[in-house]
C-alpha cells in the first residue's frame, strides 16, 4: 500500500499561496492513499474531487472553516474507508482528518495532520492532537509538523533535559532559547515514544527546500506509526508546491 503526504500551499488568508488546485495530479498518481495538508477548496475544488472519484479513490475533507486550511485525504475504494461519526472540533487543534481504513483482517487508521500558528500554539495543539490519537490502536499519521530546523541526530531519541540543551544556546554568558525550543523536532520524536508511536523522516533529502530562512531546506514533513510499519521513505522534489512531496510504503 503506497502513501503520499503533500502540503499543497494552499495557504489561506495568505494572499501568496496557489490559486488552483487541477495541477496538482496532471496524471492519476500512483499510491493507495493521498493526503494533502494546507489544502484549501479553491474555485476549481468541484472539478478537483471529481477527478479523483473519477481514478477509484473515496474522497474525505475537513469541515470546513473560515479562515482555517484542510486536510484533504482520498483513499482507494479497495480498502473501505469511511468516515468517523463525530469528527472532533479543530479549535485548538491543529488541521487534522482521521479516516479509519481496511487492509486484510486489520482495521488501521489513517491520520492527516498540519500543525500551524507560532511554537506555543504548536506545542499546545501538539498535546490535545496526542490525548485524542492515543485512542487507536493502529495507526499512520502524515503530516506537516512545522517544527523548524532540527538539531542533533535525528534518530536519537534524547531525554527532555538533553532537548533543552540541544535547543539552547549561550551568549555572553545568559542561557537563551532558540525560537523552536517548546516544540521541536526531537520533543515531537520523544512524546511519541513515550506513547509507542514511532516518528518516521527520510534519511535523505528535506520536505521544505531552500529558502532565506532556511537555507539548507528542512525537514519538517513526516509519517508517525504505531503497530504498523512503513517502509522505502522519502522526499519527491517537485516545483508545484513550496514543499516537496513525502511518500512510503505500508505493510498492515
Amino acid at each position: 500500500m503506497k502513501i503520499l503526504e503533500w502540503n499543497v500551499n494552499c495557504a489561506v488568508g495568505s494572499g501568496n499561496g496557489r490559486k488552483e488546485l487541477s495541477s496538482l495530479f496532471p496524471d492519476k498518481p500512483d499510491y493507495d492513499i493521498l493526503v494533502l495538508t494546507e489544502f484549501y477548496r479553491l474555485d476549481d475544488y468541484g472539478e478537483f474531487e471529481e477527478i479523483i472519484k473519477n481514478w477509484g479513490y473515496e474522497v474525505f475533507i475537513t469541515d470546513e472553516q473560515k479562515n482555517r486550511n484542510d486536510i484533504f485525504i482520498a483513499v482507494s475504494k479497495e480498502y473501505e474507508p469511511k468516515l468517523e461519526k463525530n469528527q472532533v472540533a479543530r479549535e485548538g487543534m491543529p488541521d487534522f482528518l482521521a479516516i479509519p481504513l481496511k487492509s486484510g483482517h486489520k482495521d488501521f487508521v489513517i491520520v492527516g495532520v498540519r500543525f500551524f500558528g507560532d511554537y506555543e500554539d504548536k506545542y499546545s495543539q501538539f498535546i490535545k492532537f496526542l490525548h485524542h490519537i492515543n485512542c487507536y490502536e493502529n495507526i499512520i499519521i502524515a503530516g506537516d509538523f512545522n517544527n523548524a530546523k532540527i538539531r542533533g541526530d535525528e534518530n536519537t531519541i534524547y531525554t527532555e533535559r538533553q532537548i533543552d540543551r540541544l535547543y539552547s544556546y549561550h551568549e555572553e554568558g545568559i542561557m537563551k532559547k532558540y525560537q523552536q525550543f517548546e516544540y521541536n523536532y526531537h520533543r515531537i520524536k520523544l512524546w511519541f515514544a513515550q506513547n509507542e508511536i514511532s516518528l518516521v523522516t527520510p534519511i535523505e533529502g528535506v520536505s521544505f527546500p531552500y529558502k532565506s530562512s532556511y537555507p539548507t531546506g528542512s525537514k519538517i514533513d513526516h509519517f508517525a506509526t504505531k503497530s504498523i510499519l512503513i517502509s522505502n521513505v522519502e522526499y519527491l522534489p517537485t516545483e508545484l508546491s513550496d514543499h516537496y512531496q513525502l511518500v512510503g510504503e505500508i505493510t498492515v
